[in-house]
């Protein structure tokens, strides 16, 4: 009977063991740390840090991706209506063109452009662009320079709308608020839409 319990008592203290890596000393086997030296003995791959950076870098590099991915949109989307530059005192009318083999094909149309005294030195540039394209434009800008009678840039004038459809003309008013002099000219600068 002293036999049985004995080898019950073995069996109960057996625990299984491994060899800490810095010191040497032998430590159960599932220990996180070394009580003889402290050394920590956690693979890299349990410990939070590493999880942290993983995390981070996955974070990261779908930010990169995204962010890609949305400079190729906004990209493709401002080269879908082209810029077209005029001096109104050399055009009444201006057209974009469109950037394929159809070189003929207008992607809009500027026209009835004149400038405006709204009074108390306000300006504004009034004009008809037309979306000369069969697709609907979400989101069209427009915006004009203005010239003193030397030729010096003295202030700029903006108009923008959303949702143009296919074909349809937009009456538009590129409103300069206190522009520094009185305008004598204005050039169409830049159209941009998508």
């Amino acid at each position: 009977m002293d036999y049985n319990a004995g080898n019950h008592q073995a069996q109960q203290n057996t625990v299984p063991q491994k060899s800490c890596k810095k010191c040497g000393a032998l430590i159960p086997k599932y220990s996180d740390r070394c009580p003889n030296c402290g050394a920590n003995l956690k693979p890299f791959y349990k410990k939070a840090w590493f999880w942290v950076l993983i995390v981070l870098l996955v974070f990261l590099l779908c930010l990169g991706s995204c962010a890609a991915s949305c400079s190729k949109a906004v990209n493709d989307s401002t080269n879908s209506i082209s810029t077209k530059t005029t001096d109104s005192s050399s055009s009444a009318q201006s057209s974009g063109t469109a950037k394929s083999d159809d070189a003929s094909k207008q992607k809009y149309t500027i026209a009835d452009e004149q400038i405006v005294d709204s009074g108390y030195g306000n300006y504004k540039i009034t004009g008809t662009f037309t979306n000369t394209t069969d697709k609907e434009v979400k989101y069209v800008q427009v915006e004009y320079v203005l010239k003193d009678a030397s030729g010096a840039q003295i202030g700029t004038a903006t108009a923008n709308t959303t949702n143009l459809a296919a074909n349809t003309p937009w009456k538009f008013e590129a409103a300069a608020l206190s522009p520094n002099g009185t305008p004598a000219s204005f050039e169409l600068k830049q159209v941009t839409g998508f």
